[in-house]
Order: C-alpha cells, then sequence, then structure tokens
C-alpha cells in the first residue's frame, strides 16, 4: 500500500468512493474546492496498480488538525487501509508539529469508534442531530480528540 498526496486529478476518483461509503456523501464541487485552500490536505491509500483504494482530508490550522473525511472504498475495507491512512495521518501532523486533532464521528458508527480509539482518540462531547440521515431525524455525532 502506497499512500500520497492527492491532486485535483483524484476528484472523480473521491468522489466515487465517497458516494459509495457515506450516507450524506461530499459532492464532486465540494470535494475540488478543498484544493483551492493551502490548510486543506488530501492523502489517498494506493494498491500496487495505482488504484485509489481510500483517502482521508484533513486540515491544519493554528497548531490543530481537523479531520473532515476518511473512507476506504468497499471492496478494500477490513483490510487495515484506513489504519494505515490515520497512522500515516497521524505522523503527518507530528512532523508539523501539529498538537491537537478533532473529528465527529456518528454515534451509531461504532467500527470507525473503536478504530480511533486504537488511535488514542478519546471522546469528548456529543453534538445532538449533527449528521443527516436518509430519515427524517438527525443523527447526533462524537467528537473525539487526540494530543499528540
Amino acid at each position: 500500500m502506497k499512500i500520497k498526496r492527492l491532486g485535483l486529478e483524484s476528484v472523480d476518483s473521491i468522489y466515487e468512493i465517497e458516494q459509495k461509503t457515506q450516507i450524506s456523501p461530499w459532492s464532486r464541487e465540494s470535494i475540488a474546492d478543498v484544493f483551492n485552500y493551502s490548510y486543506y490536505t488530501m492523502l489517498g491509500a494506493y494498491d500496487g496498480s495505482e488504484h485509489l483504494c481510500g483517502f482521508i482530508i484533513f486540515d491544519e490550522v493554528a497548531g490543530e488538525s481537523n479531520l473532515h473525511d476518511i473512507a476506504v472504498a468497499p471492496s478494500y475495507q477490513n483490510k487495515g487501509i484506513g489504519s494505515i491512512l490515520l497512522s500515516s495521518y497521524l505522523d503527518m501532523l507530528k512532523s508539523h508539529g501539529i498538537s491537537r486533532s478533532i473529528l465527529e464521528v456518528r454515534v451509531s458508527n461504532d467500527p470507525a469508534r473503536h478504530l480511533y480509539g486504537k488511535f488514542n482518540y478519546t471522546e469528548i462531547a456529543i453534538r445532538k442531530n449533527y449528521y443527516k440521515t436518509k430519515g427524517p431525524h438527525k443523527e447526533d455525532a462524537v467528537i473525539m480528540e487526540n494530543i499528540l
């Protein structure tokens, strides 16, 4: 597995994974817009054939980072790619002198919460009615923090 910084040419591949993995996916335009801001970074995980398997989107501002999105294509899930992406992200933050990472995760997303816990994230708050759902109700978000 190879991790590398993504560029604008990756928008369609990111969008495809986003559509297959998220309940409320980012639009193609929102993904492309991230490349207009220097404080955002996207890293991608590639298999041996240079096929994008997963990605992570984050920012770095004022000594902190917000993890905005992480997704792994369905055919590559449960193979450790999410861990590789998260580890690469945290290593990059440390090398940049970032001291804190924050993220939100659906309260129902137990696999993601478990993964973040393995990387020393702790649950610090609940954000009520944060996420859209397929139904009329919204879902709470768990805010998690990692002090690096």
